[in-house]
């Protein structure tokens, strides 16, 4: 069974920080807890330790390739099981994160995966993104892995304060800042940033 030590050659080799000790053991408790839930209440169809992590936890990570975040908020748009949300609040525990999920049995354990692994930086909305009013325009950010990119989405995130929206895609665009292939895999994958930023006149 790999583990996270296991995959420190591919986290050097795609110029991501490999975490501490302590961040690697909340990126494996965080996968056994989705496991442990998934069990009873059907979060995701991939039930497999080696799955989520090589598929889904390394994934997630790849922004930390490309983007320098500051503890400026981030929101998580379509949060679902938490990736890439979790394990980026994980690696940036100075980086706010807003989760933004409509489904209450996700929400109920993104909330309780916060608690368990004390991510003070983390909050969790169970609300769909157009439905979400933020307390304050405090964000610049916003991350999507599972949520169609389309001009709605970008006006919804306009209205709400985005300045840029990152976003993982199966095919190359002009957006594109990163190509990666995870590990076991043949097909490249791609990490989009697109500027939400008023073009001025």
């Amino acid at each position: 069974m790999s583990s996270l030590s296991d995959l420190h050659p591919w986290f050097i080799k795609n110029r991501i920080p490999i975490p501490k000790s302590r961040q690697e053991v909340k990126l494996e408790k965080f996968l056994g807890l989705l496991l442990n839930w998934n069990r009873k209440m059907n979060l995701t169809a991939d039930n497999n330790r080696h799955i989520l992590l090589t598929r889904h936890l390394l994934d997630s990570m790849m922004p930390l390739a490309g983007i320098e975040f500051n503890e400026i908020s981030v929101v998580d748009v379509g949060s679902g099981t938490g990736f890439p949300a979790i394990p980026l609040a994980i690696m940036l525990p100075e980086t706010p994160f807003v989760l933004v999920e409509k489904v209450a049995r996700k929400c109920a354990f993104l909330k309780m995966a916060a608690r368990r692994l004390h991510l003070s930086n983390v909050q969790v909305m169970e609300t769909l993104i157009q439905d979400w009013h933020p307390e304050s325009r405090s964000f610049r950010t916003a991350i999507t892995r599972a949520v169609r990119v389309d001009d709605e989405l970008k006006a919804q995130l306009i209205e709400k304060g985005a300045e840029c929206l990152l976003y993982f895609s199966s095919q190359s665009t002009s957006d594109t800042i990163l190509e990666y292939r995870l590990p076991e895999e043949g097909r490249t994958r791609y990490l989009d940033l697109i500027s939400l930023a008023p073009v001025a006149p």
